[in-house]
């Protein structure tokens, strides 16, 4: 993987080596063009020295450019994600990355592994990126079970309040009602019941009502007046 600068090298090289490679052809063809004139003409005008240096200049720099283009969307792509799409690095993440980067400018640095940096740079690099997106992905659903988790629960203690009232609703005793009053003292036999009445009134006068009510609706006669 050449430096930026390596790769701008080669480039202007390159540009150069077009411009030798043009010079050439133009020079090979006025002397041809003598011959063909039948003129005398300089027939070591084609130096193929200089024709092969010009060609492999070239050919390095479209190398350098095509790679540098593939490193530089590497590169962007890598700086992307890991700084817009997952959670800023630990250090100790931080320091995994820089080793993976070392390495493979180590290797380029050797010739005997120099085809092979690059391979190595991008397989590393994409299971970095894989291992911190797993990590993220975990991550996030813990977060979501447990706010369910914290839905649920809040739901439940909501539940259990209203069960619990409408306990408290069901075993509060109801009022007095021609139904639930004590036989024994109540009405009997169509008979209203002063003395009862008058116990009723000194303790609830509520329930002294509901009595006067209940043996009006017996009777089949309006509410009796409360005495």
């Amino acid at each position: 993987m050449e430096t930026q600068g390596e790769v701008a090298n080669l480039i202007e090289r390159g540009r150069r080596a077009v411009t030798g490679l043009t010079t050439l052809a133009q020079n090979a063809k006025a002397e041809l063009d003598k011959a063909t004139a039948g003129e005398e003409f300089d027939t070591k005008v084609f130096e193929p020295n200089a024709f092969m240096g010009h060609l492999s200049d070239y050919g390095q720099a479209i190398v350098a450019e095509v790679a540098g283009r593939y490193d530089g969307a590497i590169q962007g792509a890598i700086e992307y994600t890991l700084t817009q799409r997952l959670p800023e690095l630990t250090d100790a993440q931080a320091q995994e990355f820089l080793g993976i980067v070392q390495t493979a400018q180590r290797m380029e640095g050797d010739p005997k592994q120099r085809k092979d940096a690059k391979a190595f740079f991008v397989g590393a690099s994409m299971s970095f990126l894989f291992d911190r997106a797993v990590e993220t992905g975990m991550l996030m659903e813990r977060e979501r079970a447990a706010s369910q988790s914290t839905a649920a629960e809040k739901i439940a203690k909501s539940n259990a309040i209203k069960a619990a009232t409408a306990k408290i609703a069901k075993d509060k005793p109801l009022p007095a009602t021609p139904g639930n009053l004590p036989t024994s003292t109540g009405p009997a036999g169509g008979t209203f019941n002063r003395e009862y009445y008058r116990q009723l009134k000194a303790t609830d006068t509520q329930k002294a009502q509901d009595y006067v009510n209940s043996f009006a609706a017996m009777q089949r006669v309006p509410a009796l007046p409360t005495i």
